[in-house]
């Protein structure tokens, strides 16, 4: 789940449109990393190589939301997954909740990929996205810093 939070966090941290939904969403991209990832044979950091778009005729992340979101979603165990979102993800599909959350998790990766495309990479991993990750958890952290140090005590 961590390749699929870091994701969601960065998308957060720019204050991009539309605003992931929750755990549900974290959970939503878990899944179809867990099921590209098993039909991709890979395993441990070995995921990070894993595309958010790929080539035509290739798989990637995007596409899995695309064309498996339900099937992803039902075959990662609950123990991978957060169980309770697992199962309202699940219990929402087909609502008008299921699209909204599908249509936010998309946007996280588009999100990605339309960054990772303005500095050259138009198929960009996870691995590829790593820095830019990076670069917002350490913004983010500089910023909480200086809050802190900013408080009466």
């Amino acid at each position: 789940m961590s390749a699929a939070e870091e994701l969601v966090v960065w998308h957060l941290d720019l204050g991009r449109e539309p605003q992931p939904m929750g755990r549900e969403t974290i959970v939503l991209l878990a899944a179809a990393v867990h099921a590209l990832a098993t039909t991709s044979a890979l395993a441990g950091p070995e995921v990070a190589s894993l595309p958010l778009a790929a080539p035509a005729g290739q798989d990637g992340l995007l596409g899995m939301l695309r064309d498996h979101a339900l099937s992803a979603l039902q075959s990662s165990p609950a123990e991978v997954l957060a169980g309770v979102e697992r199962e309202q993800l699940l219990a929402a599909y087909g609502t008008e909740q299921w699209a909204d959350m599908l249509t936010a998790a998309q946007a996280v990766l588009h999100h990605h990929v339309q960054d990772a495309a303005g500095e050259g990479c138009p198929h960009p991993t996870i691995r590829d996205r790593a820095p830019a990750m990076a670069r917002a958890r350490r913004q983010r952290m500089l910023t909480d810093l200086e809050g802190i140090e900013g408080e009466q005590w």
